[in-house]
């Protein structure tokens, strides 16, 4: 029996190859063959980026306009408002419905997880909730609901309705598979002033959630989470 050498088989020629009374390691692939594989593997890239290149152009123009680097606000009606809602997980995703309207004016309903629960007010600064509504009007909704085609169980799921004068629009999306709109919820938590009744969370020990202290004060842990342990009759 012929002595078998360890060797790369990508690196083989065809004088190794059992046809050839070499080694009976395996050829080296075919031209070809090579050149077909590359092309798969390249097509497959393309594809799986393709979601995440397309919508970057519209993640930009929905970014500039929230920024007011691009025109939009100035068209949003009086009446104009958005419902965004965080309908929860598996887990301890914050529940709660905010209203925010074109006058700046924000209606926030906490259920569970939240640091506020039941009903708040507040009014923010009426240009960045223009703002904030003229770059919702630029989100294709449509597209954003067909995500919804193959969701991910126990994931977060979020809605949103969107009037624009004539215009309504409502979707019902889960962020963490939903391309560019995956940043409307902290886009909307940031520009409403969500900070003092939605939690944050924090890696750095001692870790948890964390809600924002009263009159600029240190953060607070929720009444809910205590010593890294759910508290479920105080979640709400």
């Amino acid at each position: 029996m012929p002595e078998r050498r360890l060797v790369d088989p990508l690196v083989l020629d065809e004088g190794d190859g059992p046809a050839a009374g070499g080694s009976g390691f395996i050829r080296r692939p075919p031209l070809a063959a090579s050149l077909i594989a590359g092309l798969g593997l390249a097509l497959t890239v393309a594809l799986v980026s393709a979601e995440g290149l397309w919508p970057s152009r519209d993640a930009f123009r929905f970014q500039q306009v929230v920024q007011g680097d691009q025109p939009g606000s100035e068209s949003v009606p009086d009446a104009a408002f958005v419902e965004f809602e965080r309908a929860g997980c598996y887990g301890t995703c914050p529940v709660y419905t905010v209203r925010v309207a074109a006058s700046g004016d924000v209606r926030f309903d906490g259920e569970r997880f939240v640091c506020r629960l039941g009903v708040a007010t507040q009014r923010i600064d009426a240009v960045a909730a223009r703002r904030l509504l003229a770059a919702l009007g630029t989100v294709d909704w449509r597209a954003v609901n067909a995500s919804m085609a193959l969701p991910i169980p126990d994931a977060e799921v979020v809605r949103v309705r969107l009037v624009l004068g004539t215009q309504v629009s409502e979707a019902r999306f889960q962020p963490a598979i939903q391309g560019y709109a995956k940043e409307v919820p902290a886009v909307i938590e940031r520009v409403a002033g969500l900070g003092r009744w939605v939690p944050t969370w924090s890696l750095m020990p001692p870790g948890g959630p964390r809600c924002a202290g009263e009159d600029g004060g240190p953060p607070q842990v929720p009444r809910w989470w205590r010593n890294d342990t759910i508290v479920w009759d105080e979640a709400g």
